[in-house]
């Protein structure tokens, strides 16, 4: 049992996958019919709730008390998964049915199982799941396995733990590349800026260098002209399969747009696919408002010279971390596009 449970978090991706497997090892040692997962509550302290993950060797049969597991849930010290949750350590109940402190009891006349044994699972001292398990007669309690199951969740537990740390280490090491990543792009589009005059010329390549460290579909720019109200489509282009028909010249009114919201605001708003659905223009992006928005002003000089959006399908795409990248990304276009227009203004003048 310990040797195979050994090459469980290194042949898993996931803790959930981990926990099957144990179950379907420990169900299999004992001949057991019956292996249920219980794991902390995400709302309530102290409580524990199904995490729907079973092994069974008659599911049919079992049904009942399946549905009745999974909708009850236990806080600390009552029934099998609380008392565990509790002690910290492996509870073993000769028969449930005749049990005072099994709740499960009360939902039906027969559940179907009668003895039981439970051990806890622990990361770095956190318990993070109460395995059960259940047979179809009562079973005198059994020393042996509950000193193999400490054991077991002990192990496991230690397992479980390393590969945490390891996983930690990937994805700070994956964070420190992306960092130099996104540092290199934004110093090649102040390279770009330093050496750009056309501005509309510089556009495709902020967007692809923008593309590279931000996930998005679609990008736009657009400028506002505070005197006429209105705003223009300075860029865009589309790295998904769905184009929206935007054309770059075109104007649009900025009231009760994305853009007119960004720009009297002068703040980034995430917009969601239901906020989306309810702004009556989504200009410059009208024919997408079942799409997600990511819109930030553009500052140029302490004024609001137009606003920069991406597109995204997923509503919750972007993390703090990428809206202030976005922040940083638009500051620089507004700052090209600022010294574009002034150079132009020079030039006429």
């Amino acid at each position: 049992l310990f040797r195979a449970t050994a090459p469980i978090t290194t042949e898993t991706k996931s803790l959930e996958e981990a926990l099957q497997k144990c179950l379907d090892l420990v169900c299999g040692y004992v001949g057991w019919p019956v292996g249920h997962v219980y794991v902390p509550s995400p709302d309530v302290d102290d409580r524990l709730v199904s995490a729907r993950i079973w092994h069974f060797k008659d599911g049919e049969h079992f049904q009942n008390f399946r549905d009745i597991s999974e909708r009850i849930t236990f806080d600390r010290g009552v029934g099998l998964p609380g008392r565990v949750l509790e002690s910290g350590v492996p509870v073993w109940i000769e028969d449930v049915q005749l049990d005072e402190n099994f709740p499960r009891n009360r939902q039906a006349v027969d559940l179907g199982v009668h003895g039981a044994f439970a051990f806890p699972i622990k990361v770095g001292g956190e318990l993070v799941a109460v395995l059960e398990f259940f047979s179809q007669k009562p079973e005198a309690p059994n020393p042996r396995i509950l000193y193999n199951m400490e054991l077991v969740g002990s192990q496991l537990g230690g397992l479980l733990e390393r590969k945490r740390a390891e996983d930690s280490l990937r994805e700070r090491a994956a964070e420190a590349q992306r960092a130099a990543t996104e540092s290199e792009t934004l110093a090649e589009i102040g390279r770009i800026i330093s050496s750009s005059v056309d501005i509309e010329s510089a556009y495709p390549r902020f967007a692809d260098l923008a593309h590279q460290i931000v996930e998005f579909e679609r990008i736009t720019i657009a400028i506002i002209d505070c005197e006429s109200n209105r705003g223009t489509v300075a860029f865009t282009k589309t790295y998904g399969t769905n184009p929206i028909s935007v054309e770059i010249g075109g104007t649009f009114d900025l009231y009760d747009s994305v853009t007119g919201r960004v720009v009297r605001t002068r703040e980034t708003i995430l917009v969601s696919h239901e906020e989306a659905a309810q702004i009556s223009t989504i200009a410059p992006l009208e024919g997408a408002e079942e799409q997600a928005y990511l819109a930030t002003p553009m500052i140029f000089q302490d004024r609001a010279i137009g606003c920069l959006i991406l597109r995204s399908s997923h509503q919750k795409n972007y993390n703090e971390a990428d809206i202030s990248l976005i922040k940083g990304i638009s500051n620089q276009i507004a700052g090209a596009a600022g010294i574009s227009t002034l150079y132009s203004n020079m030039r006429a003048a």
